[in-house]
C-alpha cells in the first residue's frame, strides 16, 4: 500500500533524503503490523480513521477537564477515559 497516495504520511526532503517525524514512522510501523497480521488496506484505512477519532476525543476530553477545574462536575469527566500514552496497543 502506497501511503503516500493515501495522504497518511508527509514526507519532506533535505537534498536527497526523505525525512519523516516520529508519528509518521509510528503510523507507518502500525500499518506494517495490521498488513501482517492479514487486514487489507480498506481495513487498515478505518482503523488508522478510528485512531484519529479517538485522539481527537481524549483531547476533547482533556480539554473539557482543565476547563472545569473547580467544579464538582470533574467527577463525571474522569470516569474510565484512559489515558492514550498509557494505553496498551493490541
Amino acid at each position: 500500500m502506497d501511503t503516500q497516495k493515501k495522504g497518511t504520511s508527509k514526507k519532506r526532503r533535505t537534498g536527497k533524503n526523505r525525512l519523516y517525524s516520529d508519528q509518521d514512522v509510528a503510523t507507518l510501523e502500525e500499518i506494517a503490523e495490521l498488513a501482517d497480521q492479514g487486514v487489507n488496506a480498506v481495513g487498515i484505512h478505518h482503523i488508522l480513521q478510528m485512531h484519529q477519532q479517538i485522539h481527537l476525543l481524549r483531547q476533547e476530553v482533556k480539554e473539557a477537564r482543565e476547563g472545569k477545574e473547580g467544579n464538582e462536575d470533574r467527577s463525571i469527566l474522569k470516569k474510565d477515559v484512559p489515558d492514550e500514552h498509557n494505553e496498551a496497543h493490541t
